[in-house]
């Protein structure tokens, strides 16, 4: 594996500034299997900058209502 190889990775509040929450609603999201992909590293939480990009750009929607998903 080379460098290039390994993704890039964020802490939990850094992910969570990415993601306009806050650390504990993404704890909850993660506590539910509900947010995006994430690493644990001993006992720290890390997210991968695709994983964040794949979670966004999985809900992406075309309206308010439920099923107007584009």
């Amino acid at each position: 594996m080379t460098p290039t190889e390994i993704p890039r990775l964020l802490s939990a509040k850094e992910a969570a500034a990415v993601l306009l929450t806050s650390e504990g609603a993404l704890a909850a999201l993660r506590y539910r299997g509900a947010g995006p992909k994430f690493r644990k590293l001993g006992h720290r939480v890390a997210y991968a900058v695709q994983d964040l990009r794949d979670y966004i750009d999985s809900d992406i929607r075309t309206g308010t209502a439920t099923d107007a998903t584009a």
